[in-house]
């Protein structure tokens, strides 16, 4: 037990999730095996200190430009692999117990006041994904995010049969894959019904990459796109909450 790796218990302690969903299960796989296993994930999990936990959390932050809501998932799955070498006495205690709350004590880019796009902004955004040959493909994406305010991560999770363009309404799982509905316009409708009539693959999932195999989108892979398109529109700190931001903003301008 005492050269078990980090790697080695969490795969231990995925495989007893079988109530996650196969979505959620995915994500939690990809952001591990994107973010911890070459690296943090092969240290001897015995050996693993808080001050460790915390490093390696603000390395992500500043190294690797990562988004607090996006860490919070890196926690995730690290918290409950932590406390599982703790239950099979491999551990005494979690090394990973009040990092967050460390973190968010810290000021930072991913810290204070979230601000929403503004009007000129979102148009200036929208115009841009229409018209360049390389964002297009987001556009169906990043529309509806901004249209329904949506997480990235409930985004990313619905299924083509989630949909009822009738009603103008989908199904999405949320933190602790909590199941709710939420609601998009008119204009959203008609962007993903052609989206979706201009698909040729025959993936389950609503949104999936440009290129074959035509995977379901991740969370990072969208995070990387939406900073490159801030920096051409000289947009600073976009990320997937300021659309919820702006959604929100939007309504109480109304």
């Amino acid at each position: 037990a005492g050269t078990s790796t980090i790697n080695f218990v969490f795969d231990r302690y995925i495989s007893t999730k079988a109530e996650l969903r196969e979505t959620t299960m995915r994500n939690y796989k990809y952001m591990y095996d994107r973010f911890i296993r070459g690296g943090f994930g092969k240290k001897k999990i015995a050996a693993v200190k808080y001050s460790d936990v915390l490093q390696f959390y603000q390395h992500l932050l500043k190294e690797k430009e990562m988004q607090i809501n996006t860490l919070e998932t890196i926690h995730t799955v690290l918290h409950p692999t932590f406390q599982l070498a703790v239950r099979d006495n491999i551990i005494r205690v979690n090394p990973s117990d009040g990092v967050m709350a460390q973190i968010k004590k810290q000021p930072g880019k991913n810290h204070g006041v979230r601000h929403a796009l503004t009007v000129e902004q979102q148009r200036a955004f929208i115009r841009y994904i229409d018209e360049s040959p390389t964002f297009y493909h987001w556009a169906s994406f990043f529309k509806f995010l901004l249209g329904t305010g949506c997480r990235i991560g409930e985004a990313i999770g619905i299924r083509w049969e989630d949909i009822d363009f009738e009603n103008r309404e989908c199904i999405v799982f949320g933190k602790g894959d909590k199941e709710r509905k939420v609601y998009f316009d008119a204009r959203a409708k008609i962007h993903l019904q052609n989206y979706l009539r201009s698909r040729t693959d025959e993936d389950p999932a609503l949104f999936v990459t440009l290129l074959k195999p035509y995977n379901r989108l991740n969370i990072s892979g969208v995070e990387i796109r939406l900073r490159e398109l801030g920096r051409k529109l000289n947009i600073p700190k976009v990320h997937p909450h300021k659309f919820r931001r702006t959604l929100a903003t939007r309504a109480i301008d109304k």
